[in-house]
């Protein structure tokens, strides 16, 4: 964002200065003020006028300087808008008195729409300044916000953590989820394939397949000292063992064998085993 221009009222002052520098500001003309006396602070951006006549101009200056109080006062000339030819650089003021008025040159000014309205240039996507956006800038910015009704996250959303115990319509988390699985009958669960692939489950980070209908399935987080029931679905399969019990249990061992035949088999597709107890 650009330096802020300020603007003072009745400000109309003479100079004596010469060439293409600094202007020294001189006394007020009668009737007007000076940049002190109209309250405008050192170091201030400001629009102005320069010419070197009141009644019968034949050269001037539009452009924005920085005031600088003092004895005498300065004005910088730090950036020439237009001369008397048209073109943007400071005029070599001869001799002889000339005068210098703030006032706002077009590019100071806000342009304002058939309508009335004002005018803006949106500023960049995402900005936080103090530039005025347009109604179109500000449409965008909303558009790209997630609604209030059924909205649509991607990313990895984030939410507070309820209490233990929250029964309400809050929103659980994966680590919510994580505390009542560990604090409830559900140890671990784990729906698996016949190779011994993971499809989906519950503290359990891998399996290994042994022989026919054997898998050995190991815990993302160890079972606290306990005894411990498993089972697996869909039947028809005799599982042993069917239950576990020790130290710290990281892993559980199964064998599955047809109930019909009485001999090992591996499981049908999706078949889900589950660790109650503790």
């Amino acid at each position: 964002m650009g330096t802020p221009v300020v603007f003072g009222d009745r400000i109309l002052v003479e100079t004596t200065t010469t060439g293409t520098g600094t202007y020294q500001i001189g006394a007020a003309v009668t009737g007007y003020l000076t940049f002190a006396l109209a309250a405008i602070a050192s170091g201030a951006r400001v629009p102005y006028v320069a010419v070197d006549s009141l009644t019968a101009p034949t050269a001037f200056e539009i452009g924005e300087g920085v005031y600088a109080s003092g004895s005498p006062a300065t004005l910088a000339r730090t950036q020439i808008r237009r001369n008397t030819t048209g073109g943007t650089t400071a005029i070599n003021w001869g001799a002889g008195t000339k005068y210098v008025m703030l006032a706002p040159a077009a590019a100071n000014v806000p342009a304002y729409d058939t309508d009335g309205y004002l005018a803006t240039t949106a500023p960049a996507g995402g900005a936080n300044n103090a530039i005025v956006p347009t109604t179109a800038w500000v449409q965008a910015e909303i558009a790209a916000k997630a609604p209030l009704a059924s909205p649509t996250f991607t990313g990895t959303p984030a939410a507070p953590t309820a209490a233990a115990g929250t029964n309400t319509t809050q929103l659980a988390t994966t680590a919510f989820l994580q505390a009542a699985l560990l604090g409830g009958p559900v140890r671990a669960w784990c729906r698996f394939t016949p190779a011994g692939a993971i499809v989906a489950g519950y503290n359990v980070a891998s399996i290994t397949k042994g022989g026919t209908g054997g898998f050995t399935f190991f815990f993302s987080t160890n079972l606290p000292s306990s005894n411990y029931f498993a089972t697996a679905a869909p039947t028809p399969f005799n599982i042993m063992p069917n239950s576990v019990s020790g130290y710290a249990v990281s892993s559980f061992a199964m064998q599955f064998a047809n109930i019909y035949t009485n001999t090992n088999a591996d499981p049908s597709a999706n078949t889900t085993m589950i660790v109650l107890g503790g």
